[in-house]
């Protein structure tokens, strides 16, 4: 016998999210649930990722009285096969087009395209629809704020400012946007609505900002940016390795760690960087990392879960969203 943990339309279906199911192994739990729960369980149940205490999980392995097995559909519903095909593609496409854009000399075509992803991604962690899912319409701003009033303040020095003020005017500009959007729905006046709208608002608005004034404000703007797209990509597709290979030594959220602040300790050597300084930086981008993928999860799902395998086209950037709001910071303090 192991605890199920249900989410999404599973746990609509079962009417709780969470219930004690017989069996010896993972198999024979789900086999157990799709006969008492019936065949929309069933059909809904061969979408689902499943996970055995916090690890990815196979049908052979054994489970017991204090073990845990969370089935997690994809949001958007669909086929398993597909919906990672298709998330991959949409996450490397937004990637490459990250990496292309930065090499050019001029920064409006970064700028641009981060604007464009950053709007991407707000769109998939959102929902109108959905009263505990953030609203979509002020995130959506705000992914806009972020850029314009790092521009507005920090660029075109609209008023004589210190440094950072257009990061301050953005997490305000945020917050304004999703006061303003729930006085006009009262769908979305809930405190639950408030709290991720402004959590979410407040990471797109201030991550987007943050990357914005790295590549626009500082003598190696364009080198930084290489910096924090390498950690990002070389710690999530180390942690995604790890995930696959299930090696026993070495856990995804460990070598995830290690691998960015070891890019980050690399990257001062390339770029001729402050070796100490880089080193902390991957520390906190690490941490970001993390963190902002627990905060993806408890959105999209209602639940904190250290794994990209919640639902969602753009799950794979919630931690590099969170990764970059501390970049900006870091880096000015520290190099």
């Amino acid at each position: 016998m192991a605890r199920l943990r249900l989410f999404a339309n599973l746990r609509e279906l079962v009417g709780s999210s969470e219930v004690e199911i017989q069996g010896d192994t993972v198999g024979a739990v789900l086999d157990h649930a799709a006969d008492q729960y019936g065949q929309e369980f069933k059909d809904n149940l061969g979408h689902a990722r499943v996970w055995l205490n916090g690890e990815p999980a196979e049908a052979q392995d054994p489970v017991g009285r204090l073990d845990e097995v969370a089935l997690i559909p994809p949001v958007s519903g669909g086929a398993a096969a597909a919906t990672v095909t298709v998330s991959g593609i949409q996450v490397a496409a937004a990637t490459v087009a990250l990496l292309v854009a930065n090499a050019f000399a001029e920064p409006a075509w970064f700028v641009a395209i981060l604007v464009g992803v950053g709007a991407f991604w707000a769109w998939d962690i959102s929902g109108d629809d959905e009263p505990g899912r953030p609203y979509r319409v002020p995130v959506l701003f705000a992914v806009l704020a972020g850029p314009l009033a790092t521009y507005g303040f920090e660029v075109a020095e609209l008023v004589p400012a210190g440094r950072g003020i257009g990061l301050g005017v953005a997490a305000g500009l945020a917050v304004m946007i999703t006061l303003i959007a729930a006085v006009s729905s009262p769908r979305h006046r809930s405190l639950v609505s408030l709290v991720s709208t402004s959590m979410v608002a407040l990471a797109a608005a201030l991550s987007i900002g943050s990357l914005v004034l790295v590549r626009i404000q500082t003598v190696l703007g364009q080198d930084l940016i290489w910096v924090f797209l390498a950690m990002v990509i070389i710690g999530k597709a180390t942690a995604g390795l790890l995930a696959r290979a299930r090696t026993p030594s070495l856990d995804p959220l460990t070598g995830a760690v290690l691998a960015t602040v070891l890019t980050a300790v690399v990257a001062s050597f390339i770029w001729d960087l402050g070796f100490v300084g880089m080193f902390l930086v991957g520390i906190f981008v690490s941490v970001g990392l993390v963190a902002g993928t627990s905060m993806g999860s408890l959105i999209r799902v209602g639940e904190v879960y250290l794994t990209d395998s919640v639902g969602g086209s753009l799950v794979a950037l919630d931690g590099p969203v969170l990764a970059a709001l501390v970049y900006a910071p870091f880096v000015t303090l520290l190099l």
